[in-house]
């Protein structure tokens, strides 16, 4: 068991979930600011709640959980709302920076379909999984597979 309240809770924390909470905000259109702010959420959650998991799959559904919890909420709030008419002037000139990437390919996708296609072919949850993480049944997810795999399709062959 891990104490988060100690300082090798905090090192495990940071070199165990750090990179997978990034991917689930890149995954929501989230910058690595907002990331690295929905890491701290997370780590403060952990360590003032005490929670305490049997396994180390139980501890990592609950941390990605969170972080799709705290991106989506981070994209309802109205000051996320105001900041990112700013972003979009951003993302925009890094798109036209060079060859276009899977990221790129995967941010023209509706944020919906992107954190289907994130958690069960990035991360490796199964579908019944992946439903608990985001809230959906798992025909929605089946659904939202099927419908990003075809949107993703139509977009590599304009770029192909």
């Amino acid at each position: 068991m891990i104490d988060y309240k100690s300082p090798n809770g905090a090192e495990h924390f940071v070199n165990t979930y750090a990179d997978m909470i990034l991917r689930i905000c890149l995954t929501y259109s989230l910058n690595k600011a907002d990331a690295q702010d929905i890491c701290q959420e997370i780590y403060i959650k952990l360590f003032k709640g005490g929670y305490r998991f049997g396994s180390h799959a139980q501890e990592k559904a609950f941390i990605a959980k969170a972080a799709a919890n705290a991106c989506k909420d981070m994209l309802r709030s109205c000051w996320f709302k105001e900041r990112r008419n700013t972003d979009f002037i951003l993302d925009k000139a890094e798109e036209k920076s060079g060859e276009p990437e899977l990221k790129s390919v995967l941010e023209h996708i509706p944020a919906k379909y992107r954190e289907a296609v994130y958690f069960y072919c990035y991360e490796g949850y199964d579908i019944n999984e992946t439903a608990e993480i985001i809230g959906r049944s798992a025909d929605c997810v089946k659904k939202r597979l099927s419908r990003a795999r075809e949107m993703l399709r139509k977009e590599l062959e304009t770029i192909i």
